[in-house]
C-alpha cells in the first residue's frame, strides 16, 4: 500500500483538507502509473498552526512602531503559506537573520515559535489565548476537537526552546512524525513583537 498525504488551499490561500473529489482525481491520475498490485491511499495531511514572538532592540532615534511593523511584515513574507512544505524544519536563526537586516534594528533579544505561551516569561504570559490549535491526537490515534477556533493540531513547541532538552539546539523546531505542514494561519494576529 502506498500512502500519499495531501493538503489543499481554501479560498483565502490557507491550508485545508482536500475534498473527496480532489482525492478521487489524484487517485485516478496516479492509477495509470501504478503497478497492478499497488494499492494507493490518499490521506489528509496534518496542519500545525503556530505564532511567532520576537523581541528586538532598536537604535536610538528610530520610530519603534515603524520597526515593529517592518519586522512583522518581514516574518509574514518569510512564512507565506504557499512556500511551506511537508516535513519542513523551522529555524529561529532564519528569523533572527531576517530581522537584523531591517533598518533600525540593533540586536535581537529572542525569537520564539509557539501556539500559546511565551516560555521565557516567568509570569506565565500567554500571548495567544485561545491557543493556535483546535485539535489534538489521543493515545489511540484518534483526533479530538478542543475548540472551534478553526486552527490545526497541537504540537509541543516548548521542547525545542530549552537548551538542555532541545534535540538539535534551542530554536530548531523539528517536524512531527505524522506528515504535516507548519502554517501561520492569521499573519496579522499570530505574529507579535516587542521593540525596546
Amino acid at each position: 500500500t502506498i500512502d500519499i498525504y495531501v493538503l489543499s488551499y481554501d479560498y483565502n490561500s490557507k491550508l485545508a483538507h482536500p475534498t473527496d473529489l480532489i482525492k478521487r482525481n489524484i487517485k485516478s491520475y496516479l492509477s495509470q502509473f501504478r503497478i497492478l498490485s499497488d494499492k494507493v491511499r490518499i490521506l489528509n495531511g496534518y496542519i500545525i498552526n503556530f505564532g511567532v514572538l520576537f523581541d528586538v532592540l532598536a537604535y536610538p532615534n528610530f520610530d519603534k512602531n515603524i520597526i515593529k511593523t517592518r519586522c512583522i511584515q518581514a516574518i509574514q513574507n518569510h512564512y507565506q503559506t504557499r512556500t511551506m512544505q511537508f516535513k519542513e524544519i523551522l529555524y529561529t536563526s532564519e528569523i533572527t537573520s531576517l530581522l537584523t537586516k531591517i533598518e533600525g534594528v540593533k540586536a535581537i533579544n529572542d525569537v520564539i515559535f509557539t501556539q500559546d505561551k511565551d516560555w521565557t516569561d516567568t509570569e506565565g504570559f500567554t500571548p495567544f489565548n485561545p491557543p493556535l490549535y483546535s485539535k489534538t491526537i489521543n493515545n489511540d490515534g484518534e483526533t479530538i476537537e478542543i475548540n472551534t477556533g478553526g486552527y490545526g493540531h497541537f504540537y509541543d513547541f516548548e521542547q525545542f526552546f530549552y537548551h538542555d532538552t532541545a534535540p538539535q539546539g534551542r530554536g530548531v523546531v523539528l517536524p512531527s512524525v505524522d506528515p504535516s505542514v507548519f502554517e501561520i494561519k492569521n499573519p496579522n494576529t499570530d505574529i507579535k513583537g516587542v521593540v525596546r
